[in-house]
């Protein structure tokens, strides 16, 4: 079974996710769930592709571990507010259930709870390689000042559209909350 939220205490998530999802094996094609040959040419045995997803499982597993009792209780308190959340009327744009207002309501219930929680909003031009985007996470400040972030629906921004039932199983490892330092 899947965790529903973690806490992250150290390291770049963003090496972590690129030793998940290894350039080679990206730039190579995604393995064919039919055949087991790759849509960029070779082929992988099924040896090299059980030790391969043996790899990124033990990755994907040392990334979910949870850390100490206080992060523990503001897991449980952040699952808590986005389960309120969710059950109450919090769309505020008319346009019904909406991610947005679920994160702006999340980061209310937090502040209620006594954190210092806030939605934020991060956008960016088009790069060479990165096509211009935006992002809403929250973002909570702890009494000791540490900055953490807070995903909501972590796991979803893993989902591929025909991914390999290995990948699908892999990205069902991840929390759905996420909750970790910013990289600096």
């Amino acid at each position: 079974m899947a965790s529903t939220a973690t806490a992250f205490d150290g390291g770049d998530i963003n090496v972590i996710i690129s030793n998940v999802l290894d350039d080679n094996w990206l730039d190579s094609g995604e393995v064919s769930q039919d055949s087991g040959e790759e849509e960029g040419g070779g082929s992988l045995d099924s040896g090299e592709n059980a030790s391969f997803w043996k790899v990124q499982r033990c990755l994907v597993e040392e990334f979910i571990e949870v850390g100490n009792s206080d992060e523990s209780k503001l897991q449980q308190d952040v699952i808590g507010a986005l389960k309120i959340a969710r059950s109450s009327e919090f769309c505020t744009c008319g346009g019904g259930p909406c991610t947005a207002c679920l994160k702006h309501e999340v980061a209310h219930l937090l502040r209620v709870s006594g954190y210092d929680a806030a939605l934020c909003k991060s956008k960016w031009r088009t790069t060479k390689h990165i096509p211009k985007g935006k992002h809403e996470y929250l973002d909570l400040i702890l009494a000791n000042g540490s900055r953490l972030i807070i995903e909501l629906d972590f796991r979803a921004e893993f989902e591929i559209a025909r991914s390999s039932q290995d990948y699908h199983n892999l990205v069902n490892l991840l929390p759905e909350v996420y909750i970790g330092k910013p990289t600096t």
